[in-house]
């Protein structure tokens, strides 16, 4: 089952013609996305893999008790930086219990990396002068799992080195780097950076559809360095070089619904993910799994290129309150690049233009089009043209329609 975008293709048109020792998911770590059979499967076995354990016996050493969900997000986000490999290991007071510190490092950034396990465990020993029932207190040991995107960032802008033996890590940072020296110039402005990255990605990576179990396929790696990935791939690629190039972006997971030309609902609530990035001072969402259109390795779209939370909401669902409000549309591809028409004259009049032109592909958006063949039978009015084949999404407001015009020679 292939879920990447909401474009669909309509037959050409043709001139004449008429056409606790239990499992635990760690929600915040690396969200393993795919076919639908995949997801669960893979979540079956990160049920296996991220563990609770009863670490009762073990020995309790002297460390701090945090009693605030600050104090301990504080802490968690330090200890990653300091990338221990004995685990991240502190005390809590008894008034969280497991599930609130599982929800707690389930919120640290998924850009970071993934917990791979819990080892909870209870003092025995008298904590301070008052009764042991009262002064007792909780420990937890997190073994984390720091991202390759997270070891390439520190090493690019903080001048870190990443381990020898992250051979990934340092593949990727060679990657990273020769798309920064031959795509980001000096003098860009962040929106220029941001279609730089947004259209490399799409134009260099394969969305994969068949087996999805390696994990390559699932990071940035996968895009940079094998060019063949899954949406978590594309989220965190996009991410990584929207991170290194300056521009603040936030990895979102959620769900998605994908829709075809009529607006039936084909695939339903399918894990997904994708980036939130800050232009000017507002946030914006971008999906460039989405932007990569099913069936054409040749073609490019920008439909949820600096889109509104109302527009994404359409087809992606996720926690709002776990991220950022994105209301404008001051940095939408379309509105910036003046292809955003409200009425189908205005729409027919610039692809008029466009074909005169002798543009072949022709990417807008148009709110409430007609794509009727009846409609779209001016474009035979151009000499030369004998076919035209249509690429869209869901229609209503905010529909991106592009336009393939084939011409006689």
């Amino acid at each position: 089952m292939d879920i990447r975008g909401p474009e669909n293709r309509r037959p050409s048109s043709k001139k004449g013609s008429v056409g606790v020792t239990l499992g635990f998911l760690f929600i915040g770590g690396w969200l393993l996305a795919g076919t639908a059979n995949y997801i669960k499967d893979q979540m079956a076995a990160d049920t296996e893999e991220v563990r609770i354990v009863d670490g009762s016996d073990a020995v309790v050493e002297d460390y701090p008790i945090y009693s605030s969900k600050k104090e301990i997000e504080e802490f968690i986000y330090s200890e990653i930086e300091r990338r221990p490999e004995e685990g991240i290991y502190f005390h809590y007071s008894k008034e969280f219990n497991q599930d609130d510190i599982q929800e707690i490092a389930s919120n640290i950034d998924p850009f970071y990396g993934r917990t791979e396990q819990y080892i909870f465990s209870t003092s025995s020993t008298k904590y301070g002068d008052g009764p042991e029932v009262e002064d007792g207190y909780n420990s937890v040991s997190i073994d984390f799992t720091i991202s390759n995107e997270k070891y390439v960032y520190d090493s690019i802008v903080n001048s870190v080195p990443i381990p020898a033996d992250k051979t990934e890590a340092i593949e990727l940072e060679a990657a990273c780097k020769s798309f920064l020296n031959e795509y980001i110039k000096d003098g860009m402005s962040d929106y220029e950076k941001e279609i730089a990255i947004h259209d490399y990605i799409i134009n260099n990576c394969q969305y994969t559809k068949g087996d999805t179990a390696e994990k390559t396929l699932h990071s940035a790696y996968g895009v940079m360095v094998k060019h063949d990935a899954v949406c978590e791939g594309y989220a965190r690629a996009t991410a990584l070089l929207l991170r290194l190039s300056g521009i603040d972006a936030k990895l979102v997971i959620g769900t998605a619904s994908r829709e075809n030309g009529n607006n039936t609902v084909t695939e339903n609530d399918i894990n997904h993910m994708w980036v939130q990035v800050y232009i000017i001072g507002k946030w914006y969402n971008v999906d460039t799994t989405w932007d990569d259109p099913v069936g054409d390795e040749e073609t490019i779209t920008h439909h949820f290129c600096n889109v509104n939370d109302d527009i994404l909401s359409r087809t992606h669902k996720w926690d709002k309150d776990k991220a950022e409000e994105c209301f404008s549309m001051d940095m939408n591809y379309y509105k910036k690049n003046g292809v955003y028409f409200e009425t189908q004259e205005a729409f027919q009049a610039y692809v008029d233009e466009q074909i005169d032109a002798g543009n072949e592909v022709i990417e807008c958006v148009v709110d409430n089009p007609d794509l009727s063949e009846e409609a779209m039978s001016f474009i035979f009015e151009h000499e030369g043209v004998n076919e035209y084949a249509l690429g869209y999404g869901e229609t209503g407001e905010y529909s991106d329609v592009t336009v393939y015009v084939t011409t006689s020679e």
